[in-house]
């Protein structure tokens, strides 16, 4: 918990979090990084990729189907 009371969590997740966080394979996630389709944040040039989960939440909110419509 922060100073305030409210819940802490993590901004940034590294690729097996991220993955999970989306429910898709660690290899898919790179996929979408490579294809330029999902934002991810390197903080050292040859460092590992890590994900802010903004980012995270507006891929998913953006593949959003409906069905049945």
């Amino acid at each position: 918990m922060s100073s305030n009371g409210t819940p802490t969590s993590k901004k940034l997740l590294r690729t097996k979090q991220a993955a999970e966080y989306l429910s898709v394979s660690p290899w898919k996630l790179r996929q979408l990084v490579n294809l330029g389709k999902l934002a991810c944040v390197q903080l050292e040039p040859d460092g590992p990729f890590t994900f802010d989960v903004r980012d995270l939440d507006a891929y998913a909110e953006a593949h959003r189907v409906v069905m049945g419509r």
